[in-house]
Formats: C-alpha cells, sequence, structure tokens
C-alpha cells in the first residue's frame, strides 16, 4: 500500500498529475504488470518498439520506486540489451492479483481520495470521485496516464519487481 509520503512525493516530482496518474500510481504499486503480460517474447520486443519511438531525455528519474515491492525502470538511455532485459523482468514481475494487492489498492485509493479531501493535492475530491466512477464504470481495471502527465512528463517506462533491479544494475 502507498504511504502518504508516497502519494506526496509523487505530487512533487509531478506536480501535474490528476486524479488517474495517481490512481496509476496507486494501481501499479499494488498490482505489479501483471494486468500488460502475454508472453515474455510480447514484453520483450514492444519494450525494444516503444524506446524506438522516444526521443531526447525523460522527465523521470532512471528507477522510480512504487512502495516495497515493484519499481518503475525508464526506458530513456537504455542500450538495446538492457531494454531485452528489462522486458524480460518486465514479463518475470508479472503475479495474478489475489485478495492482498486488491486491499493494497484500495488502502490506497482511500488514503488518495483522503490527501485530496484535506487540499494536499493538485485536485479536488470532487474530481477525484467523478474519475473514480468512471473508472468503476470501465471495470476498475488499469489505467492510462492523463494527457497533461504525458505532455509534461513523456512517460515511458517498465514496472518490474524490486528484486529483480540488481539484475538490470549490478551497481545499484
Amino acid at each position: 500500500m502507498l504511504t502518504e509520503n508516497d502519494i506526496l512525493s509523487a505530487v512533487r516530482r509531478y506536480p501535474h498529475s490528476r486524479p488517474t496518474d495517481l490512481r496509476k500510481l496507486a494501481f501499479q504499486e499494488a498490482m505489479g504488470p501483471g494486468h500488460l503480460i502475454a508472453s515474455e517474447e510480447t514484453a520483450v520486443s514492444r519494450c525494444l518498439a516503444e524506446a524506438e519511438t522516444l526521443s531526447g531525455p525523460g522527465a523521470a528519474p532512471a528507477v522510480e520506486p512504487l512502495g516495497s515491492d515493484y519499481c518503475r525502470v525508464s526506458l530513456y538511455g537504455l542500450g538495446k540489451e538492457k531494454l531485452a532485459l528489462l522486458g524480460t523482468l518486465f514479463f518475470r514481475s508479472a503475479v495474478p492479483a489475489g485478495e492482498k494487492e486488491r486491499k493494497a489498492l484500495a488502502g490506497s485509493l482511500g488514503l488518495i481520495r483522503a490527501l485530496a479531501g484535506k487540499g494536499m493535492l493538485p485536485f479536488s475530491e470532487a474530481e477525484w470521485d467523478a474519475d473514480t466512477e468512471k473508472w468503476t464504470a470501465a471495470g476498475e481495471g488499469a489505467v492510462s496516464h492523463s494527457a497533461e502527465y504525458r505532455e509534461a512528463y513523456r512517460p515511458a517506462y517498465r514496472v518490474i519487481g524490486r528484486r529483480l533491479l540488481p539484475l538490470l544494475f549490478p551497481d545499484l
């Protein structure tokens, strides 16, 4: 589950965050990448293909923690070999979502709503609730970053288990 510090740190790093961006953060922290995996081969090929579309530096750090179990790893600046390895680690990080993950997600979403209600986020509690209604109607699955977030930060990353990070970056 995300902590208040996790959420506020994300908002400081990404002040253009909208409700869907923090929902994505909570979803990734609780569920990891499991919702996006078809096969290891597909994970690797999509990682390589996306990296070919990137230009210039990204706005995010190379590695960004997501709670205690996962992290986002930026595609920017990685060579083909590391990108292929990142695709493999992305695939290997996928686990089926169970009750523990659903409870963590619910706890994180509740905390985000509470922080919005206290005026601590760049959107109101009413905006959060409206976004939640749309998300619920769509089946409560994974979400994409908002247009504002994509334009401001050009996110390009993969979520992997933090335990696998030393395989990608042995010097960390």
